[in-house]
């Protein structure tokens, strides 16, 4: 999916709809625990890295995305629904978990060991 262009600006689109919309679905998916959340604004558009594979557009009306080759997109006037479903999709995968556990894993050993 290409991003829409960073001047392209639609007849009557609120240029602070990107902005409100990117703040409020960054923090909702922090509430609903994905930990590293990293968004940037632009006149138009926004943008949310939600998880090395997934990242959100918007224009502030649209929020638009691709999870393995299927874009999806969801209206902005329903965030807390597309917050859920975005939270699912960026959910730990049982691949992310494991890395996850052996990084710990290894802290704890080396922890234990200086102890």
């Amino acid at each position: 999916m290409q991003p829409p262009g960073p001047h392209a600006s639609p007849q009557g689109t609120n240029t602070g709809a990107a902005s409100s919309v990117t703040r409020s679905l960054a923090e909702m998916l922090r509430q609903r625990g994905i930990e590293h959340v990293y968004s940037a604004v632009y006149p138009t558009v926004g943008v949310i890295s939600v998880a090395p594979d997934l990242t959100v557009w918007t224009d502030g009306r649209t929020l638009r995305w691709n999870r393995d080759g299927t874009p999806d997109d969801c209206p902005a006037a329903d965030l807390q629904a597309a917050a859920e479903q975005l939270a699912t999709l960026a959910g730990p995968s049982p691949a992310r978990k494991t890395e996850r556990e052996q990084r710990n894993g290894s802290l704890d050993r080396e922890y234990r060991s200086k102890a």
